[in-house]
C-alpha cells in the first residue's frame, strides 16, 4: 500500500484519536460530496470543450489574435483543471470504497484495535483509507 495522505487519511486517523468511529452517514456524505466533485469537473471539461468549438468555428467580431487566446484559454481550462481534478477526486474515491475483509488486529496499535472492535459492533464495513492506516498505525513514526 502507498503512503498516502489525504484528508480521508486525515479524518481517520483523528477518529482513531479521538476513539469514535466515523459514522455511516459520515461516510455517506464524504462520497457524495466526492461525488459531486467529479461531476463538477467532467462539466468544466465539456462546458470548455463547447466554448473551445464556439471559438474555432462560429465567426466572431474579434481580432484573430484575441480568437486564437481565447481558444487556447479554452483548451487549457478543457484539459489541465478537469486532469488534476479528477485524478484527485477518483484517488479519493478509491479511498471511499468498502473493503470486506477488514484490518486485521494484529497489525493495528492499541487505539486501532478498539476502533477496530467498534466499527465491528456497528455493523459496517472499513473503508480502504480506514484500513491502510489502522494497518500502518502499529509501525513506528519514520
Amino acid at each position: 500500500m502507498g503512503r498516502e495522505n489525504t484528508s480521508i487519511h486525515q479524518l481517520v486517523k483523528q477518529s482513531i484519536a479521538a476513539e469514535t468511529p466515523l459514522s455511516s452517514a459520515d461516510i455517506r456524505s464524504l462520497r457524495r460530496k466526492n461525488d459531486k466533485a467529479i461531476k463538477l469537473y467532467q462539466l468544466v471539461f465539456w462546458v470548455a470543450i463547447a466554448l473551445f468549438n464556439v471559438f474555432l468555428f462560429a465567426p466572431m467580431p474579434i481580432p484573430g489574435a484575441l480568437q486564437i487566446a481565447l481558444i487556447v484559454l479554452s483548451l487549457a481550462c478543457a484539459f489541465i483543471v478537469p486532469i488534476y481534478g479528477l485524478r484527485k477526486h477518483r484517488k479519493i474515491s478509491s479511498f471511499l470504497e468498502d473493503t470486506s475483509p477488514g484490518p486485521k488486529k494484529s497489525r493495528a496499535s492499541d487505539e486501532g484495535k478498539a476502533y477496530i472492535s467498534s466499527v465491528r459492533q456497528e455493523g459496517r464495513s472499513f473503508m480502504k483509507a480506514e484500513v491502510e492506516v489502522l494497518e500502518k498505525s502499529r509501525e513506528p513514526a519514520s
